[in-house]
């Protein structure tokens, strides 16, 4: 199942409750927050002076998270690495100290982002590393310049859980506690941060494994509450249970798999249960031209179009990885199905939405031609970021466990070129290292 859910108060927020799926935007500065936070420390050494500082707002950097617990597992750091792709040298780097009760590996406790960035280091979930289709979700976790990270803590007092951010010098941030809200013990969890930083958006389920979960978000400064949505989806936590998503600078949310966002956020791909079957694109633009749209209850809510395509996507054995503009979606070869053109097992290729979305069918001149060389394709690429411009992309291959780093276009038949003996190939050969964002 996958929702995508408004902003909504009072009868609003009752009747929209009843909508499948429900589509808003809303403001998230009038949660009153202030942008990003702090402004990052000027006078820093520049990307070409060799010397590594902490500013992350450079445009054209590639930003790669790691998770560290503690011998104990009770503590845990994030730390983020700024790189320069051309170089392949690091250009900036920050930590965060996690605070005590973190939600950052029991999954048993909260749910929380930071557990899909550091349950590599339970030993009982060994091998369980970031995947890469989850970069983008791992990405909200911070805010728009890397300046603090969203946490969901634990109170081991009442058993509830609080949602707040820390930042970089380890202060941590208490929202929930700041301005409480129902009474009761709080149980707000799974905290990403809106685009703009003002606020934190976050789930919280029911007291019942059959009551419905809510979606709410609280000002990143004063903690002030703000009622967002009631999900008809049950509280019961499960490993198939849908995640949460942010979408737009007025972000709405979604409940769904695999999300990936259009760089102006105004659509989004998606599946709605985690196998990849029922792919989805949504339209949060305020008009769409090609698709149907409807309007849900009020007339300020931008129109939504929920159009599956999943059935397109599978027989051109595409896996949605990226949106690279509001048209074009990158794919990735699924494995499972036989492929219609032998040349894109293990290559990438250019879907263009706009010629499958209206119908759900595929259209072969919607799928672009593979973009590496057989040569490429043959070690297996692991796709881990695409620049801004949707020009480039950057991977790893692991094919016999040796691991290489690698950047080519995204045109078709092109040749890669390899970042070899770089500081940077050794860092990503480790399976547990995201690549956040190529800013």
């Amino acid at each position: 199942m996958t929702l995508a859910f408004p902003a909504r108060t009072g009868a609003a927020l009752a009747a929209a409750a009843l909508l499948l799926p429900f589509a808003a935007a809303c403001s998230s500065g009038t949660d009153g927050g202030t942008p990003s936070g702090p402004a990052p420390a000027s006078g820093g050494p520049s990307a070409d002076d060799g010397a590594i500082g902490t500013d992350f707002t450079a445009k054209g950097i590639v930003i790669t998270a790691d998770c560290r617990a503690e011998k104990d597992g009770t503590k845990a750091r994030v730390s983020l690495t700024g790189w320069r792709p051309d170089t392949a040298k690091p250009v900036a780097e920050v930590s965060f100290a996690l605070p005590e009760h973190a939600q950052f590996m029991d999954r048993k406790g909260p749910a929380t982002a930071l557990q899909d960035l550091c349950l590599h280091n339970n030993p009982q979930s060994a091998g369980s590393n970031p995947t890469t289709h989850l970069m983008p979700r791992l990405r909200q976790l911070f805010d728009r310049d890397y300046q603090r990270l969203a946490v969901t803590v634990r109170d081991p007092q009442t058993g509830g859980s609080h949602v707040g951010h820390v930042d970089r010098a380890g202060k941590y941030t208490d929202l929930t506690a700041k301005a409480p809200g129902a009474a009761g013990v709080p149980a707000e969890q799974d905290a990403l941060f809106a685009p703009d930083g003002r606020s934190l958006w976050f789930t919280v389920p029911g007291k019942e494994p059959r009551d419905p979960v809510r979606i709410a978000s609280r000002a990143a400064d004063t903690g002030a509450l703000a009622e967002r949505a009631t999900a008809p989806l049950p509280s019961a936590r499960t490993q198939d249970a849908p995640q949460l998503w942010l979408v737009g600078d007025k972000p709405s949310a979604l409940l769904a798999f695999r999300v990936s966002v259009s760089p102006d956020g105004t659509r989004a791909v998606g599946a709605n249960d985690p196998t990849r079957n029922g792919f989805r694109l949504w339209d949060f633009s305020a008009a769409s031209p090609t698709y149907g749209t409807r309007t849900e209850g009020t007339a300020d809510v931008p129109k939504i179009a929920d159009t599956p395509f999943g059935d397109a996507l599978s027989e051109d054995a595409c896996v949605p990885w990226r949106m690279l503009d509001g048209h074009r979606v990158l794919c990735t070869s699924d494995p499972l199905p036989v492929m219609i053109d032998p040349r894109k097992v293990h290559n990438f290729w250019i879907l263009d939405v706009d010629k499958v979305a209206a119908s759900g069918r595929y259209d072969a001149a919607a799928s672009g031609q593979p973009i590496l060389t057989q040569l490429a394709a043959a070690d297996e690429p692991d796709l881990l970021a695409v620049s801004p411009d949707g020009g480039q992309l950057l991977y790893r291959t692991a094919k016999s466990q040796n691991y290489r780093l690698f950047v080519a276009p995204t045109t078709p038949d092109s040749t890669p070129k390899e970042l070899a003996g770089s500081t940077m190939a050794g860092v990503l050969a480790e399976p547990t290292i995201a690549v956040l964002e190529w800013r």
